[in-house]
């Protein structure tokens, strides 16, 4: 059995995940998910990981941000709540 997982998604990668949702993955870190969510949605990770590495996005679990690098290391549990959320700018 996987782990419940809620997804919550602001910006135009609602697009690729809608705005929110929730799903039962075999994934035990955050990138482990967001491959696991191309294939479920049919989209290339590589349209979610460059947001994140090029710092468009921002990916909060549980309300705590996960940089780029600390993707594969940072572990999931059954509960969690992931947001992808565009960074906001201005002047």
């Amino acid at each position: 059995m996987g782990l419940q997982i809620k997804i919550r998604t602001l910006g135009y990668l609602e697009d690729l995940l809608d705005r929110e949702l929730e799903v039962n993955v075999n994934a035990t870190s955050v990138l482990d998910l967001i491959m696991e969510l191309a294939k479920l949605k049919g989209f290339k990770p590589s349209e979610i990981l460059d947001s994140l590495r090029d710092e468009d996005y921002l990916l909060l679990l549980n309300g705590r941000s996960v940089n780029y690098d600390m993707l594969k290391k940072t572990k999931l549990r059954s509960g969690d709540v992931v947001v992808f959320m565009p960074v906001v700018s201005g002047g």
